[in-house]
């Protein structure tokens, strides 16, 4: 019998760890349910440990290397912070949000943060509980999501600093929310065990069934507008992948038993190259898999392996990969005190520009704005060829509208406000005097060795 081998530019891809990384760092033990660390290519995220309130790093992707622990840092909310997103649409705009129940938008400085970072462009109010979770729209400039404890989705027009929109019929806490890949609906898995996907703009859920068994938190991505990938745990905590069509309720289309690990798994799907990566909060390993849609439906491919397991990992933007070394994705994995760069490559002999494994990629570069989708409109990401947009940046400008609620935020808050405020700032100073104190004991030690 002719054993037949399956045909895939992608069958051989392979992930290797680069030996740049960045090193002396003190990552925060909170826990979360977002992936802890994000890159797009021109900077890195992710929690420092302050022993206070939330405390945001921030480093230019240039600044690879030892980080001095004199290095500025974002220090603007009042609790500790839960998530973050970069703006899609300009890379040095970074949305934050946690304990205090807000949403920042941070301005950062090209080449990275100078001196510490404590007043944002925006703060916005809406939601009654801590805030878990955000999601930037795909295709519409200045449009997020962001999903609270007080089991509610808003969605954001962040140029004029109000909801938009708001989905409120949740019954449980969200472990995951994520738009879909034009940014019609908004795909979310709640502790329930259930993925759901809904419409925000009709507030009606379009999708809904029990993801997995398992107790342990289950996260979701989209493959394709009407495909999720979910991964989870079974009643007998097997971690596992499954993927489903949205038109079809009662089963999924596939179902992948990855292994009995502890540690919740989080998918990453590239439309790209049909590639979906699949890694876990404490593993070292980075799965991943060809999707094509044949009666298998996708296809193991290989692992990055790793004995260092990693405290949160994320991929960078496909314009920031290197095409000179036939880099297709690149992941960026936080670990007790470092960040290792992850880089997934098709081996090939010619040095010249691979064009069949790099088709025209999303750009950077809103396709409508926030006014447009709310009117109804659903538009595909921008896309360019990659050669015309490899390492650039993104740097769609926000303008404020002034609002009545705006403005009944700044000059008419009520009591709970001001006290919130008054607190923030307080714990502000605190924490500028104990920084203070820091640099003066510093000083004094080097002052006496010399």
């Amino acid at each position: 019998m002719v054993s037949v081998v399956r045909v895939s530019k992608f069958r051989h891809v392979f992930g290797e760890e680069l030996q740049e990384k960045f090193e002396d760092l003190r990552p925060s033990t909170l826990s979360s349910e977002s992936t802890l660390i994000k890159s797009n290519g021109t900077n890195i995220v992710f929690p420092w440990e302050s022993g206070g309130a939330g405390v945001l790093a921030v480093f230019a992707m240039s600044e690879i290397g030892r980080i001095a622990p004199s290095h500025p840092f974002i220090k603007g909310h009042a609790g500790n912070i839960l998530d973050y997103e970069f703006n899609p649409f300009n890379d040095f705009q970074l949305l934050s949000c946690g304990d205090d129940s807000t949403l920042k938008l941070w301005d950062i400085p090209e080449g990275g943060l100078t001196s510490d970072l404590t007043i944002p462009r925006v703060t916005l109010h809406g939601h009654g509980k801590k805030v878990t979770l955000l999601n930037f729209h795909p295709s519409a400039a200045f449009l997020c999501a962001s999903a609270s404890f007080d089991k509610s989705i808003k969605v954001w027009n962040i140029e004029n600093g109000s909801p938009a929109l708001e989905i409120s019929n949740i019954n449980d806490v969200i472990l995951s929310l994520q738009w879909s890949p034009i940014g019609r609906s908004i795909g979310y898995t709640t502790r329930d065990k259930y993925v759901r996907v809904s419409d925000p703009r009709t507030g009606r859920n379009v999708f809904e069934t029990l993801a997995h068994d398992g107790s342990k938190p289950s996260k979701m991505g989209w493959i394709a507008e009407d495909t999720i990938v979910t991964c989870g745990f079974s009643k007998m905590n097997d971690r596992q992948v499954s993927v489903w069509d949205l038109r079809n309720h009662s089963a999924p289309i596939k179902l992948v038993n990855v292994d009995q690990g502890s540690g919740v798994l989080y998918p990453f799907y590239d439309p790209d190259t049909k590639i979906l990566f699949v890694a876990g909060k404490g593993d070292g390993n980075i799965r991943y898999y060809e999707v094509v849609g044949d009666n298998q439906y996708m296809y193991y491919i290989e692992a990055f392996r790793s004995n260092v397991p990693c405290r949160g990992v994320s991929f960078i933007p496909k314009r920031k990969v290197n095409t000179d070394s036939c880099e297709i994705m690149k992941a960026v994995k936080l670990t007790n005190n470092t960040i290792d760069l992850v880089s997934f490559k098709v081996p090939r002999r010619s040095e010249t520009f691979q064009d069949d494994i790099y088709p025209d990629c999303v750009c950077g570069e809103p396709s409508m704005s926030t006014t447009e989708w709310l009117g109804g409109a659903d538009r595909e990401p921008k896309r360019a060829p990659i050669k015309q947009i490899e390492n650039s940046s993104a740097h769609a400008e926000l303008h404020i509208q002034a609002t009545p609620q705006m403005h009944a935020q700044q000059g008419h808050k009520s009591v709970n406000e001001y006290e919130k405020e008054l607190n923030e700032a307080r714990a502000l100073i605190k924490r500028q005097q104990q920084r203070i104190a820091e640099l003066e004991a510093q000083l004094e030690s080097k002052t006496k060795l010399e």
